[in-house]
C-alpha cells in the first residue's frame, strides 16, 4: 500500500508539473503576439496570464485533492499529501513561465524565490490541515479551542508573523540607509509614523505596506531602478495605507472568514439538520 502512495504521489507531482506548464505556454501565446505593440498593451495581455498562475498554486491542488478523496476516500491521510506534492509540481511548472516574461533574473533566482514562497504557503496549509485534522466530530470545547488558535496564529501572522519567516528564510533584510532615510524623511512629511522598513530579496520592483504590524517593504530591484525622487513616490503611496481606519484595516482581513467556516466541516456535515453522514 506504500508503493501505491508513493506512486500516487509521483504522478501527482509530474501531472500537475506537465498541466501547469502546458498551459501557462498555451496561454503565454497573446503576449508572446504583443511584443511588438506598446508596454501597457503588453502588461494588459499579460496581467490575466500571471493571475491565473498565481491562482493556480492553490486551484490545481485543490482539484487533486477532491479527485484523491473521491476515488480513494479509505486513506484520509493521502488527500493531505497529495495536495502539497501538486502545488510543488506547480511551483516547478510556473518557472519556466516565469523564465520567458523575465529572461534576466537568473533561473536559480527564480527558484530560491519560489521555494520560500512555497515554504510560507505550506505553513499555512500546515495550520489548516492540521486543524481539520484535529477537529472533533462535534462542537464541543476543543472544537472552538482549534477555532481560536488558528485565528490566533492569523492574527500573529498579521501582526509581524510574515517578517519574521521572512528574516528566517532570508527574503527580508534590513533596510540600507538609503531606503530608511527616504522612509523616514516621507513620513515626517506625511505625519505618518511606521514601525520599520524592509529590503525584499526579490528580483522584481515592487513595494507593500503591512497595516497590522505598520511596515514598509521594498525590493532589490525597486531601488535600483528608481531615483530617490521616485522611490518617494511610492513610499507616500504606501505609507497611505498606514493611514486607513481602522473599519477599513478589519475589511482586508475579513477574507479569513470565507476559511474558517471550513475548519468546521467536520461537526458540520454531522448536524441533523444537514442529513449528512
Amino acid at each position: 500500500m506504500f508503493g501505491l502512495n508513493g506512486l500516487i504521489l509521483i504522478g501527482a507531482a509530474l501531472l500537475a508539473a506537465g498541466v501547469t506548464l502546458v498551459t501557462n505556454w498555451l496561454a503565454l501565446i497573446p503576449w508572446r503576439r504583443s511584443k511588438t505593440r506598446h508596454w501597457a498593451e503588453q502588461a494588459r495581455v499579460l496581467f490575466p496570464v500571471r493571475t491565473t498562475a498565481a491562482g493556480n498554486l492553490w486551484v490545481v491542488p485543490a482539484i487533486f485533492i477532491l479527485a484523491v478523496l473521491l476515488i480513494w476516500p479509505e486513506t484520509p491521510a493521502l488527500w493531505a499529501f497529495v495536495g502539497m506534492v501538486a502545488a510543488m509540481g506547480v511551483m516547478a511548472g510556473t518557472i519556466p513561465m516565469e523564465h520567458e516574461i523575465f529572461p534576466r533574473i537568473p533561473v536559480r533566482d527564480l527558484w530560491r524565490q519560489a521555494t520560500i514562497g512555497c515554504l510560507m504557503r505550506f505553513l499555512i496549509w500546515f495550520v489548516f490541515i492540521g486543524a481539520l485534522a484535529l477537529m472533533p466530530g462535534e462542537f464541543s470545547p476543543l472544537a472552538w479551542a482549534i477555532g481560536g488558535v488558528v485565528l490566533g496564529l492569523w492574527v500573529a501572522w498579521a501582526r509581524g508573523g510574515l517578517i519574521w519567516l521572512g528574516r528566517k528564510l532570508g527574503l527580508f533584510l534590513p533596510a540600507p540607509e538609503r531606503l530608511r532615510k527616504i522612509a523616514t524623511d516621507t513620513a515626517s512629511k506625511m505625519n505618518v509614523p511606521f514601525r520599520e522598513v524592509w529590503l525584499m530579496r526579490v528580483p522584481l520592483a515592487q513595494a507593500y505596506a503591512l497595516p497590522g504590524s505598520r511596515e514598509l517593504l521594498f525590493t532589490e530591484r525597486l531601488l535600483e531602478l528608481l531615483t530617490d525622487d521616485e522611490i518617494a513616490s511610492i513610499c507616500a503611496h504606501e505609507l497611505a495605507h498606514l493611514t486607513e481606519s481602522r473599519p477599513a484595516r478589519y475589511a482586508r482581513s475579513i477574507q479569513l472568514l470565507m476559511f474558517l467556516p471550513w475548519l468546521f466541516f467536520n461537526p458540520l456535515a454531522r448536524l441533523p439538520l444537514l442529513g449528512c453522514w
